[in-house]
This record gives structure tokens, C-alpha cells and sequence, in this order.
């Protein structure tokens, strides 16, 4: 059972954090009726947080980009610097999300190691467009 007394605190303290609007929540929950059939009658729901949509395609990670941003905005920054690995789909999210809101990014790709060979596809010729 849900403690709404603590489901009011921890809103309360969300509510204490510089957050930007970039996810359109509150994503469904959408009924799975045939998986529910085979599993034996249980109704199963799925969540649907690839529907946050706002920055392309980032499932989740656009509510904490929301609260990761929001600094910058409120500082009015012109530029975003984040590093991650070179295929990342946080580097892909981060870069479209600072356009969104006006900000320039920079990304600072690394190798997760120093042999790996470069291949300018996926996530890194997102990156590298953007």
C-alpha cells in the first residue's frame, strides 16, 4: 500500500530542485492482454516511458536531464560541456536536449579503451551532426 504522507514529502522535496520541461509526463501504462494470456491471466502492464518523447527518443533519462540542465538555463549558459563514452546514448540525449533549450554542447567522447577502433556510426554520427 502507497504511504500518500510520504509520497506528499518526497514531492515536496522534488519541488526544491531547478527543473526544465522537456518530457511530456506523465508517460501510460499500456495493457498487455495477450502476454497476460500466456503467462495465465495476470493483467500485465508495461510502462511506456519511450513515449516521453521531447528528446529524441530518450526513454527515462529525460527526467533526469530535466533536473541536470535546469542550472544552466537558470544561469543562462550558452554552452553544455558533459563527457561520456563514444557510443553513448546519454551524449546523444544531453547534445539534443541543450539544442532544445537553446544552449550550445560540446561532448568529450572517450574510447572505453585504447585499442577500440572508430567507426562513425550510430550514436557518434548523431553526435557528430548535432
Amino acid at each position: 500500500m502507497i504511504n500518500q504522507k510520504k509520497v506528499q514529502i518526497l514531492k515536496e522535496k522534488i519541488a526544491l530542485f531547478d527543473q526544465v520541461k522537456l518530457a511530456n509526463l506523465p508517460t501510460p501504462l499500456m495493457e498487455l492482454p495477450n502476454f497476460s494470456k500466456v503467462i495465465g491471466g495476470l493483467k500485465i502492464y508495461m510502462k511506456r516511458d519511450n513515449l516521453t518523447g521531447g528528446v529524441s527518443f530518450s526513454g527515462n533519462k529525460t527526467r533526469m536531464l530535466e533536473f541536470r540542465l535546469a542550472p544552466g538555463v537558470a544561469q543562462k549558459a550558452d554552452i553544455i560541456v558533459s563527457s561520456f563514452g563514444i557510443q553513448s546514448n546519454h551524449a546523444r540525449q544531453i547534445a539534443v536536449a541543450s539544442r532544445k533549450l537553446g544552449m550550445d554542447v560540446g561532448l568529450i567522447l572517450r574510447k572505453t579503451c585504447q585499442n577500440e577502433k572508430i567507426d562513425v556510426q550510430g550514436n557518434l554520427l548523431n553526435d557528430v551532426i548535432n
